[in-house]
């Protein structure tokens, strides 16, 4: 187990109320499609990609399990409310 992986999950408060960071080592394909039709149009510009689409879900699963992606969602009784991503490049200049 990694560094990271050793703090998670952990339950924060946001606000009052409490919210669970937890590492994604798969997607559930249904919590994510309920977060995703929540999003205003205008937050979706900000991604690099449409999570919308099942075959970009499919793909973001894939490197979780590969290690390429790691993921933190943060979840409010079950349901994610938001994520994060750190996507590694092996093939990128700047990797040693």
């Amino acid at each position: 187990m990694n560094e990271l992986a050793k703090r998670y999950p952990q339950t924060i408060d946001c606000a009052g109320t409490s919210i669970e960071l937890t590492m994604l080592d798969s997607l559930d394909t249904n919590l994510v499609k309920e977060f995703t039709v929540q999003l205003p149009e205008r937050d979706l510009l900000f991604l690099n990609r449409d999570i919308r689409e099942p075959k970009v879900v499919d793909a973001w699963s894939k490197k979780l399990a590969s290690g390429d992606i790691t993921s933190i969602a943060a979840l409010r009784k079950g349901k994610i409310v938001g994520t994060t991503a750190v996507v590694q490049d092996k093939h990128s200049w700047s990797v040693n």
